[in-house]
């Protein structure tokens, strides 16, 4: 009378035991659900964006820019699967720049600037490519198509702001920029990738200043407005 009851306490105790030394092995089985990747309009919302001031905000956005640039020419470089994703955020990026613009020049100005710096970016894939094959002739073509990208956005830049923003300046800076993320493509594509995460800080320092005389030259344009207002 007494073995049945027994046995079948044992069989629960031994089943209670086994899923305890079993379910670690199925969650080490188990893979993580993967989800759509998320693509917001911009990457910060509206209420954040006016808690920062207009430099603040510049500086941020101009680092977003050459950090996911920097990605994307070492995605592209070993032909990593991210690489599509990390353009589609330097894309964002750009939506967050115009944003700040709109703010100041408004909506035309806006998706003006959104599409030279779409250019910008869909002309470096061909100059990653080129350099990637070391195709001479379609690097030099490439070339010429950036450095008229860096044109028109020194152009655009001029016509929105003469006074604060020289086209002869404008074109200096862009010019220099193009340049130096040019050498790091150059390094990385030889394999110096010490040289290519040193010559990274040149890029940066760079950029700093790009930010600093877009957000001075804005607001010494429009000194009512040293706050962004999206």
């Amino acid at each position: 009378m007494t073995t049945r009851p027994c046995r079948a306490a044992a069989r629960i105790f031994l089943a209670l035991l086994l899923s305890l030394f079993l379910r670690p092995l199925s969650f080490a089985e188990e893979k993580p659900a993967l989800t759509p990747n998320p693509s917001p309009a911009v990457s910060y919302d509206a209420e954040a964006m006016r808690r920062w001031s207009l430099h603040e905000m510049m500086v941020k956005l101009c680092e977003d820019h050459v950090i996911w640039l920097r990605s994307l020419i070492v995605s592209a470089a070993a032909d990593l699967p991210d690489k599509d994703l990390v353009r589609e955020r330097l894309q964002r990026n750009h939506r967050d720049i115009a944003i700040i613009f709109r703010a100041f020049y408004g909506v035309d100005a806006s998706d003006k600037l959104n599409e030279l710096l779409n250019d910008h970016i869909a002309i470096f894939g061909d100059v990653l490519a080129a350099a990637k094959t070391a195709d001479a002739a379609k690097q030099h073509e490439a070339a010429a198509r950036w450095n008229k990208n860096a044109d028109d956005i020194a152009a655009f830049l001029n016509q929105a702001n003469p006074k604060n923003w020289s086209v002869n300046d404008m074109r200096k800076m862009l010019h220099e920029h193009l340049q130096l993320i040019n050498e790091v493509v150059e390094l990385r594509a030889g394999g110096h990738y010490a040289d290519d995460i040193a010559h990274y800080d040149k890029v940066q320092r760079q950029m700093l200043k790009i930010a600093h005389v877009l957000s001075a030259g804005m607001t010494n344009q429009f000194p009512d407005k040293a706050r962004l207002r999206p």
